[in-house]
């Protein structure tokens, strides 16, 4: 995957509104990537918490900190404003503002698609952590994203711990209905068309999640309804495994 003997752009697109708390911490983390050819597009117009302070100190002094302030309606929208700034031939990455995205990452993920010619993605590992500081090692359950392994485990890697090449992310675009599962949902649509077997796990953590009332925690049971019907939707043939899951959330 190297063009003309340079290391490939990996952009990462961070959607923000009023999730001041940990925000500094993520763009640092970034920035302390030991990967020269790296972007982060940060993705904010309507912050009233002090977010734009915190983004503007760092866009103005960094050229690798990219700053939209386009009005989005809702975070798939504003991961598709992001798409927009990122060329073809790029690798895609995504933050949460609660993410910190662990040393050597950006490093880890150009290797592993480098040595893997026929690899559209990678996945990693990953530790949550909670409001007092506590760490968790979260491992995969599984090493691919075919159609059968996500009706089974669903939750396979965040969005966050996956790097997918921009021109297939680019093609197929965040489906704007998608609220609370928007990764699950392109992880879908993916694999239905056998692309999900090409992206590869990589057994390592690559971020940690705060889950200190960050929507993975707030919407939970909101976020399996909705992924359970585009489950359903693309995937009929597993509706038993769908039902099933629906009906532990009663």
């Amino acid at each position: 995957m190297r063009e003309t003997g340079s290391l490939m752009r990996i952009s990462i697109v961070l959607p923000n509104l009023n999730c001041k708390k940990y925000l500094k911490e993520c763009i640092e983390a970034f920035e302390a990537q030991d990967y020269e050819n790296k972007r982060l597009i940060i993705v904010d117009s309507a912050s009233s918490d002090g977010s734009h302070d915190i983004i503007r100190s760092f866009s103005e002094r960094n050229s690798d900190i990219l700053w939209i302030q386009e009005a989005d309606r809702g975070i798939s929208d504003a991961l598709n404003i992001g798409l927009k700034h990122i060329g073809d031939g790029e690798i895609f990455g995504y933050l949460g503002a609660d993410d910190i995205i662990l040393p050597g990452t950006l490093r880890n993920v150009f290797r592993a698609l480098d040595e893997r010619p026929l690899a559209i993605g990678v996945f990693f590992d990953s530790y949550s952590q909670n409001a007092m500081g506590q760490r968790k090692l979260r491992l995969c359950p599984c090493k691919a994203m075919t159609l059968p392994l996500l009706m089974k485990h669903r939750t396979i890697a965040g969005m966050q711990n996956t790097y997918i090449r921009s021109d297939i992310v680019k093609r197929y675009g965040f489906n704007l209905s998608a609220r609370y599962s928007m990764d699950y949902e392109l992880y879908l649509r993916l694999a239905k068309d056998e692309l999900g077997e090409r992206i590869f796990h990589i057994a390592t953590p690559s971020t940690v999640n705060i889950n200190d009332g960050n929507i993975s925690t707030r919407f939970r049971k909101l976020s399996r309804r909705e992924a359970y019907r585009f489950a359903f939707r693309i995937a009929p043939f597993g509706w038993k495994k769908i039902m099933v899951g629906l009906r532990s959330l009663r």
